[in-house]
């Protein structure tokens, strides 16, 4: 940070530096000096049946953008967590100046990104990740569908979700986030003695019940980044359950077939419909099931008004796409199309 304020300052190499930077420098150099006196622990407690989880944090301030990863070790043998600190990451805020919003986003990026990295590296066998942002504009962003937001946010999300399939983002409390230290900045000193940054927050080891609440995330203040046109209307709790399942398989078959034995495993929990299921595995009727609800799941989200229109026998706007093309609603609660298809020789499936 010290070197892009010089370089805004347009300071030549052989020039004096003003004596307010002079005098941080030196408060810098001598701050450095007592590194030293810091250790760092190289093994993070492993054993061969430990329980192991990886927890990323992530914070940004108007200076620079922080990722911080931990991971904590259930011992076999004491059946006691023990958190250590693996890695982290800072970077310098950008000379063009950004919102809030998308600096924690750019921290988000980052956090992504290392923690894809320490994943490659570490070889262990990891139970599960959790990745944690004290912003709460950037959770609705990256609980949705990227095409919501506008191209800036829409190729960030796209990124952090590719490179976190399967982890699972949380809100943190500013005050236990400890990337919040990096991104304001500690000395030496203080770092020496900065429990929250060694070891993480204390609930961390402590079971996912003690763990900070989730709170109900509001979209309002992310409309100045949705796409126009773009339908605002699921909350990011509801588009969290279908699109964390979704970003985990990468052909529509494999997700379809998964869907299909999900809905299979709720319905012998339920025992419901007994006589199917005596059958060992999902049949082609589960999967037409499972194919429907996405149908209907992607409607739901990008069509909500037209879907209401037309359940209740509403005539959509004669300059709507969807009028033009005579569109209804099927048994199954689906939108379909009518018009000159009618006269096809196509399936109507």
């Amino acid at each position: 940070m010290l070197l892009q304020e010089l370089w805004l300052l347009k300071i030549n190499w052989d020039e004096p530096l003003p004596s307010y930077i002079e005098t941080r420098w030196k408060s810098l150099r001598e701050d450095l000096t007592r590194l030293a006196s810091l250790s760092i622990p190289r093994w993070f407690n492993t054993h061969q049946d430990s329980i192991i989880e990886l927890h990323g944090f992530s914070d940004a301030s108007t200076l620079a953008m922080v990722a911080v990863i931990y991971i904590t070790v259930i011992s076999p043998f004491t059946k006691l967590s023990v958190a250590t600190l693996v890695c982290s990451k800072t970077r310098v805020a950008p000379l063009k100046k950004l919102t809030i919003p998308r600096m924690e986003l750019g921290a988000a990026v980052l956090l992504a990104k290392l923690m894809h990295y320490v994943q490659a590296r570490i070889k262990l066998n990891v139970k599960n990740i959790h990745l944690w942002t004290d912003s709460q504009v950037t959770l609705v962003w990256i609980k949705s569908h990227p095409s919501r937001w506008k191209d800036y946010v829409r190729n960030r999300v796209t990124s952090i979700q590719e490179l976190t399939a399967g982890a699972h983002w949380r809100y943190v409390p500013g005050a236990s986030n400890p990337a919040d230290c990096a991104s304001r900045g500690l000395s030496t000193h203080q770092l020496e003695h900065h429990d929250l940054w060694w070891t993480g927050p204390p609930w961390m080891t402590e079971p996912s019940q003690s763990w900070p609440a989730q709170p109900t995330l509001c979209e309002d203040s992310c409309a100045p980044e949705a796409r126009p046109g773009a339908t605002q209307v699921f909350k990011a709790q509801t588009l969290d359950y279908h699109w964390d399942l979704i970003y985990k398989y990468s052909t529509l078959k494999r997700l379809i077939h998964i869907t299909a034995l999900c809905f299979r495993i709720i319905a012998r929990m339920r025992r419901l419909n007994v006589k199917s299921l005596h059958a060992p595995f999902y049949t082609p009727d589960d999967l037409e099931l499972a194919r429907i609800f996405w149908i209907k799941a992607t409607q739901s989200a990008y069509l909500p008004h037209e879907l209401k229109m037309l359940s209740s026998d509403a005539k959509l706007p004669s300059s709507h796409v969807l009028s033009r093309l005579t569109a209804f609603l099927d048994e199954h609660g689906v939108i379909r199309v009518g018009g000159r298809l009618e006269n096809s020789q196509l399936s109507y499936d």
